[in-house]
């Protein structure tokens, strides 16, 4: 059989996804689903039944494949993402961008927070995360150098990685230090702090491309959907994007033309915008007027009326 370019593999344990079938595969990759269960089938994915992770939670059987890609991929490259996201189109432009500047591995940047244990207060007060493990693994991170200002946290949903040392190392710290939080629970259920933390220590010499959820959320490619739904997660935007302390424009794909948009979406596209207390002052009084926006023509007439609003108030 014919190596394949890249690969691209999600997980489903415990019955916590429903299959999402790919609506466009790239014949130049393999499509791997690694899963505990013997009775799943899919009609686009190839399944692959996880026989050495028999006897471990499902946290531990997710982390396993997550931070060990290349136990079951074919090829050096892999594109790995959470069984909550339903791939749309072929792959393959993402891959060439990849390549093309010849990447270790792909991060999708935060778009809420920017340091670690905001997401651990965040977890602990809306997740039901237990405060006692949040105060445990940040008594950890402390301990091995967690410095409180510095910027930089990623999402652990989606990634591509090249099979190489950097990359082995990074995967093999994260699953050794949530499996030592884990303690008798076999492994911490929070691991995208952790794995920020390790890809920001052991960041030297490794070349990264950076996304946003943008790619998961308005691109053509993939759609983050709720857990076991076909329900699309909203889309989330900062004005700030940080990679080990250092500003960054992360990568954008195609926009899907005539993509509906909710109120949270334009709100957060409108926001970036802003830049001037005053020009956000003008943006609340004419957002509390608009009640629904559902395509691009709204949405730009929004933004012609913001810079009108602006323009008026620099004259007077």
């Amino acid at each position: 059989m014919e190596k394949k370019r890249y690969s691209v593999l999600t997980y489903i344990f415990g019955g916590y996804e429903q299959v999402r079938e790919v609506l466009v595969k790239d014949p130049e990759a393999e499509y791997i689903l690694v899963t505990d269960d013997k009775t799943l089938h899919s009609a686009t994915w190839t399944i692959v039944y996880a026989a050495n992770l028999e006897g471990l939670s499902i946290f531990e059987k997710c982390y396993h494949v997550r931070f060990h890609l290349f136990d079951y991929c074919n090829t050096d490259i892999c594109f790995r993402l959470d069984g909550s996201i339903k791939i749309k189109d072929s792959l393959a432009p993402i891959i060439d961008r990849f390549e093309d500047m010849k990447a270790d591995i792909m991060v999708m940047l935060n778009p809420v927070f920017h340091h670690l244990h905001e997401d651990y207060a965040h977890w602990t007060k809306y997740r039901g995360y237990p405060r006692q493990n949040a105060k445990k693994a940040l008594k950890y991170l402390h301990e091995h150098g967690y410095d409180e200002t510095y910027r930089g946290y990623y999402q652990a949903c989606l990634c591509i990685e090249r099979n190489n040392e950097n990359t082995r190392l990074i995967g093999e710290k994260t699953y050794e230090i949530l499996k030592e939080l884990g303690g008798d629970k076999g492994i911490d259920r929070f691991d995208q702090t952790i794995w920020s933390f390790v890809l920001n220590k052991y960041h030297e010499g490794l070349k990264v491309m950076t996304v946003s959820e943008y790619l998961i959320s308005m691109s053509k490619y993939l759609q983050w959907c709720r857990h076991n739904s076909n329900v699309r997660m909203p889309f989330k935007r900062t004005i700030e994007y940080y990679l080990f302390n250092e500003k960054v424009n992360p990568e954008v794909f195609d926009f899907v033309e005539g993509n509906d948009y909710s109120r949270k979406d334009v709100d957060n596209l409108i926001a970036t915008i802003l830049e001037s207390d005053s020009m956000y002052d003008g943006y609340v009084r004419l957002k509390k007027k608009v009640k629904k926006y559902k395509n691009l023509t709204k949405i730009f007439g929004l933004i012609a009326g913001l810079l009108i609003m602006f323009f008026i108030y620099l004259l007077y």
